[in-house]
């Protein structure tokens, strides 16, 4: 069969794929085209009206509404496109669920989009740094626990930017390259979206079931939308631990380069590589490990040598050791252990009178705490059924690393349970039959604000330890 199928061209054998991805690169190559645009066209209105007006041109927020327009129309014409279409009544109906997600995303984010927020200012002090030929771990920002990749990133758009626009200052390229991180998060946006409704389908939701539940775990989610409003990183984190679960095997070298990136962002996409290799999912951890390795070689390069790293590795642990010694204001509103600790003995001294407790043993007791919990957790990923289909293994144990990462994490905030978006669908597939009750309770704990004025501790830990709970290792009847 080898040599016959050598003996023909080579355009024959991959004329039927070629053909065969036609449609799909169309339809791709239409959405980027739309996509861009959507970013030119209000900016280039927005300029030109500037030059008339000169207080509607200081005014960013009509560019943000521009913007918003645009965009609203672009989805809006993939609507009726895809309505008119010969589809179901189904299709049509999760289709105007997933239209409807997407506006009220488009509109979270056009309210954040005026001024950014305190974190995204961390990353563009590391990145203005970076310009400079300086470390960004050097005083002034508090860019610490970030990999250098995003600072990176940042700063080599900005050195592009000032190259195509030289007449330009300084903060108007900032505020340019804001502009392009908002289009880039609303489509980090749409990307979970999408995935949380495809990853809803691989866990056998029905097409207007994976609609509604997709639409639920993002735009009615606390920590989604906080998110955004916050300008952090966990929206693309979030998409690319989506995307991992959907695609690693229809597109496994994409899958792996996106994993790639995502862990070279922040850890927890890092949990993909370890299930991929522990299924013998060779090809997308293939794909990652060499994307990562060829990242890292490229920052130390780019970067001037090693001293990036070193930076990086000596300013973390010192942060992160000197927590329970020189705590920061975040700490205390932290779903991480020691927050829960410290909250809860506070509550019990107040009943029992007993003694004050100490961050630096509130810290000890965590670490114990976390012990136990790696514990509990691999003993789950080793004790799945061999009889469970393959897809029902691999998903389970993802939930299961990525939940350890998250109730361990040492900087754990509430809007990082964003990423917890397919622990959510999972759960709520595997344990609804067995205690909905349970199951329904851990689901709105682990998408619900945290009024920590009125509770000891965060609401979102307490509800993925209950959603571990109640996920039964039970084969499909």
């Amino acid at each position: 069969m080898y040599s016959s199928c050598v003996e023909k061209p080579l355009t024959v054998l991959l004329a039927p794929a070629m053909f065969a991805a036609l449609p799909r690169l169309r339809v791709i190559l239409i959405a980027l085209c739309a996509f861009a645009f959507a970013i030119a066209f209000p900016l280039v209105c927005w300029m030109a009206i500037g030059h008339t007006q000169v207080t509607a041109a200081t005014d960013a927020s009509l560019l943000y509404k521009l913007h918003a327009l645009c965009l609203a129309t672009i989805l809006s014409c993939i609507l009726c496109g895809f309505l008119k279409s010969d589809r179901s009544g189904e299709h049509r109906l999760s289709a105007l669920i997933l239209y409807a997600a997407s506006l009220l995303i488009l509109s979270i984010l056009n309210q954040a989009s005026v001024r950014s927020s305190w974190d995204y200012a961390q990353v563009e002090k590391a990145a203005a740094l970076i310009v400079k030929g300086l470390s960004p771990y050097g005083t002034g920002t508090t860019y610490v626990l970030y990999p250098p990749l995003y600072a990176q990133a940042m700063a080599g758009c900005f050195s592009l930017l000032s190259v195509l626009l030289r007449s330009a200052e300084d903060v108007k390229i900032w505020n340019l390259l804001f502009y392009l991180f908002q289009n880039l998060q609303f489509a980090a946006s749409l990307a979970t979206l999408w995935c949380a409704f495809k990853f809803s389908r691989v866990c056998e939701y029905t097409q207007l079931q994976a609609a509604l539940i997709s639409t639920v775990v993002t735009v009615f989610s606390a920590p989604f939308c906080e998110t955004i409003v916050g300008h952090q990183v966990n929206i693309f984190i979030t998409a690319i631990i989506l995307f991992g679960l959907v695609y690693f095997e229809i597109a496994p070298a994409m899958s792996g380069i996106a994993v790639a990136v995502g862990t070279c962002l922040k850890v927890y996409p890092a949990t993909l590589i370890v299930t991929w290799i522990w299924h013998r999912q060779w090809r997308p951890a293939f794909f990652a490990i060499g994307t990562v390795a060829m990242l890292v070689a490229i920052q130390t390069l780019a970067g001037g040598g090693l001293h990036v790293w070193t930076d990086y590795f000596s300013t973390a642990s010192s942060y992160i050791g000197n927590l329970p010694l020189t705590p920061p204001g975040w700490l205390f509103t932290s779903p991480g252990l020691v927050t829960v600790n410290y909250r809860l003995w506070n509550v019990l001294s107040d009943f029992a009178q007993l003694a004050r407790p100490s961050l630096p043993t509130c810290t000890s007791i965590a670490r114990i705490e976390a012990s136990v919990l790696a514990i509990y957790f691999v003993i789950r990923c080793f004790t799945i059924p061999k009889s469970l289909s393959r897809n029902f293994v691999l998903i389970e144990r993802e939930c299961n690393l990525l939940s350890l990462l998250l109730l361990t994490g040492p900087s754990a905030l509430t809007h990082h349970y964003t990423m917890a978006i397919p622990i959510v669908i999972w759960t709520f597939k595997q344990g609804f039959k067995y205690a909905p009750i349970l199951t329904a309770v851990s689901i709105i704990l682990m998408l619900c604000p945290t009024p920590l004025n009125f509770f000891p501790f965060a609401l979102q830990s307490l509800g993925l330890l209950i959603a571990t709970g109640v996920r039964q290792f039970k084969p499909k009847d």
